[in-house]
């Protein structure tokens, strides 16, 4: 086979095509399997694939029928895949059948063979599989667990003045808990919930069980300190009158019809929009604009009725002693 070696010199041989500038520097190469390498002559390229080597680090596009690859490091033989430089990684991007396939591997000897893990998978289906190769169920999205990860799922956000993420850690081989973490602060878990359905929240911890509310912007708490709170001296704490209008009831509620029927559970409560005009503190009304119930507050009017109530006993007995005295 002739070589045609074109330079400023128009210098001919037998061989690879060379184009050269300066009469030996060498700037491209076809090779006689035709592949083309820029800067580099081209790596040894099996037959079936044509490919196009770019730079000194390895990097290169080829194709065979129904496939393209996009390597970083890495150039097949024929025999499989070889590492190109010993001083990269290997990135391996593929193209097939309606598919997209990303493997990796670590760096090794130049010529040295590659076992590939596939890192990533979008199917033809339009399902993305991360760490691994078939989907979870049809889900859109599946991310595969593996040791070094140390979690099933992890979503992280970065900015000047913020980090958080969320991670799905194992407690057993089956069993996992999702995490909330703040990652500037340790990283520190902020909340957990485990497959039990329980809920873990680390500014409610504290000792003993205390009962947790929401505040006006949603925020749980269980704190009840008179250091977070101003005091209304202007408005009056309502007792046993507005304790005497409310209607308690027995209810069933409407989604546990329609789960249960006829068995669905019979509850002991009020109406909190009927409880709103009567003792509003215990009856605020949500962004969604439903009422809701806060048995606080009831307890407060309670504890008032109480007081009301043991008053008038107080006097009742004291007019009692006087009319037994009189007797």
């Amino acid at each position: 086979m002739a070589q045609i070696t074109l330079n400023s010199s128009g210098i001919a041989s037998s061989g690879s095509l060379l184009l050269q500038t300066n009469g030996t520097t060498t700037q491209a190469t076809v090779d006689t399997s035709g592949n083309l390498g820029l800067g580099v002559t081209p790596s040894a390229w099996g037959s079936s694939y044509k490919a196009l080597d770019i730079g000194q680090v390895g990097t290169g596009v080829s194709g065979t029928a129904g496939n393209v690859f996009l390597a970083q490091g890495a150039y097949n033989d024929g025999s499989g895949w070889k590492r190109s430089q010993s001083s990269y990684a290997v990135n391996l991007f593929n193209a097939a059948a309606g598919a997209f396939y990303w493997f990796q591997a670590a760096s090794g000897s130049t010529g040295s063979s590659i076992s590939l893990t596939q890192a990533m998978t979008l199917d033809a289906s339009g399902r993305l599989i991360v760490n691994g190769t078939s989907p979870y169920s049809t889900a859109a999205l599946t991310l595969k667990e593996t040791a070094s990860l140390g979690s099933a799922l992890a979503l992280q956000n970065r900015n000047a003045t913020q980090t958080w993420a969320i991670a799905v850690d194992s407690i057993s081989v089956d069993d996992k808990k999702l995490v909330f973490i703040d990652v500037a602060g340790g990283p520190t878990g902020r909340m957990t919930l485990y497959p039990t359905g329980e809920v873990e929240i680390t500014n409610l911890a504290g000792s003993g069980s205390r009962t947790v509310t929401a505040n006006a912007a949603g925020v749980l708490s269980a704190s009840s300190d008179s250091s977070l709170k101003q005091e209304s001296l202007e408005t009056e704490v309502v007792g046993l009158n507005a304790l005497m209008q409310i209607q308690p009831k027995a209810y069933k509620w409407l989604d546990d019809i329609q789960k249960r029927g006829d068995e669905a559970a019979v509850e002991f409560g009020f109406f909190a929009d009927q409880v709103a005009p009567i003792i509003p503190s215990a009856a605020p009304k949500g962004s969604d604009g439903l009422y809701g119930f806060y048995d606080r507050a009831l307890l407060a009017v309670m504890t008032k009725a109480i007081q009301e109530q043991q008053a008038i006993i107080t006097q009742l007995q004291a007019d009692v002693a006087a009319l037994k005295g009189q007797a």
